[in-house]
């Protein structure tokens, strides 16, 4: 029913296989998570880290997960958990925080 990738995709040589093998085993309607660096945010740090083979920029990753049969349900950057401090503070300055990923929800069909 779920599959759940946290910072994996980023690092995969073959893309295609790991997306086929996520719906192999998904039920139809199942739910992809998946968490991948924002590329918009990122881009200048993305190849920082040696193991990174591919960024996913929002229309790539849009792209990649449709053309493996998914239909894609959110995708938005991710928030950071914020600590009980900052829902103290006046609104003005209670301003939501960025991390540099997004996070994607999407649904085998």
């Amino acid at each position: 029913d779920l599959v759940s990738a946290n910072a994996l995709v980023e690092h995969i040589l073959s893309p295609a296989h790991f997306f086929s093998e996520v719906r192999r085993v998904l039920a139809k309607g199942g739910l992809l998570l998946l968490t991948t660096p924002n590329w918009e945010l990122c881009f200048k740090t993305f190849y920082d880290d040696p193991t990174h083979v591919r960024p996913y920029p929002r229309k790539g990753l849009t792209t990649q997960l449709k053309a493996h049969g998914f239909d894609v349900l959110f995708l938005e950057p991710h928030y950071i958990c914020k600590h009980r401090f900052f829902w103290k503070l006046p609104f003005r300055f209670n301003v939501p925080l960025w991390t540099r990923s997004m996070i994607c929800v999407a649904m085998k069909f």
